[in-house]
């Protein structure tokens, strides 16, 4: 898949800043994990100008798939070819494919309906995730707790697998949709940091696994090239043991985005900047969902209906 998340958003409990650890890692481990490593302002993708570069390939993409009566914006178009190495027929294929699911979920039309915004807001204490707003390139980043989950809760979440990867494209469409900045360059890619502090061995339950397995199958097949980083933080030492279970749902390429560390890197700080992040990331932002759970998650995606609305 082009993008691995733990649940709807993505995936101990930490008692505030002053427990934060820091620190800067190698580039890789003796399990050979990919460890987070020096990033550059010159890492970003710049979708635009690869569109130009790309241009009459996404336009004859384009123009099958008016034949097939189906419109799809430039973006989308680009991410397609991206994601089956600008094979053409592929990528019609796959976008056919897209089309008729979305048509059988109503996935966007579910962001307007208030029952299940309601689901996809209870879903967010449960997997303790949130949109936190842009890094300082304009891309969304959600962050989710996956080391802090209550396991029983998680597990009787997924019982109803069809609404649980639902709510997890419900997910996808807000970070497609949440504004950028004009200066963007990045009209897609979007950031996950999953935080592991807490991580336990009940966390490798299989019924889980297959969960993932499942929302994996759905950002694969329906939103290919949308991560532009995945940083997995305060990653205990035996997390190799839960990443080797889900190492087989990832492709190469979102593999090579994922950076671990066993605390919170300070590239990461770099890369994204500190105004989106909470403390507890070494960010500004004090007493926000999911650290401070008596804060009050994000409006997200109401914001983005009211601007379609008006």
């Amino acid at each position: 898949m082009q993008q691995a998340q733990m649940g709807p958003g993505a995936m101990g409990n930490m008692a505030g800043a002053g427990q934060m650890r820091h620190k800067h890692e190698e580039t890789k481990n003796q399990c050979g994990l990919h460890l987070c490593v020096a990033m550059s302002d010159g890492d970003l993708l710049d979708r635009y100008e690869l569109a130009k570069s790309r241009r009459p390939e996404i336009e004859s993409l384009g123009d099958e798939l008016k034949r097939d009566g189906i419109e799809v914006d430039e973006q989308e178009l680009l991410a397609f070819l991206r994601a089956t190495n600008f094979d053409q027929q592929e990528a019609r294929a796959r976008l056919l494919d897209t089309t008729d699911w979305r048509a059988a979920t109503l996935v966007k039309e579910k962001l307007h309906c208030s029952d299940w915004r309601a689901k996809e807001l209870a879903m967010r204490s449960i997997l303790l995730y949130d949109y936190v707003g842009a890094d300082k390139h304009g891309r969304p980043v959600l962050i989710e707790r996956v080391g802090a989950w209550d396991i029983q809760a998680v597990l009787d979440a997924t019982e109803d697998l069809e609404k649980f990867t639902i709510l997890h494209a419900m997910a996808d469409e807000t970070l497609l949709q949440m504004q950028r900045p004009a200066t963007a360059t990045d009209p897609r890619g979007f950031v996950l940091i999953v935080d592991m502090e807490g991580l336990g061995i009940w966390h490798l339950q299989p019924r889980l696994i297959s969960a993932f397995a499942a929302v994996s199958q759905i950002d694969e097949s329906h939103y290919p090239d949308t991560v532009a980083h995945i940083f997995v933080v305060n990653a205990p030492w035996y997390f190799t043991s839960l990443f080797a279970m889900i190492r087989p749902f990832l492709n190469e390429d979102t593999y090579t985005k994922i950076h671990f560390s066993r605390y919170v890197p300070d590239n990461m700080l770099q890369c994204l900047g500190e105004d989106c992040l909470p403390v507890e990331l070494g960010g500004l932002r004090a007493g926000i969902f999911p650290y401070s759970l008596d804060a009050s998650p994000s409006r997200h995606p109401e914001p983005l209906l009211a601007a379609v609305q008006t």
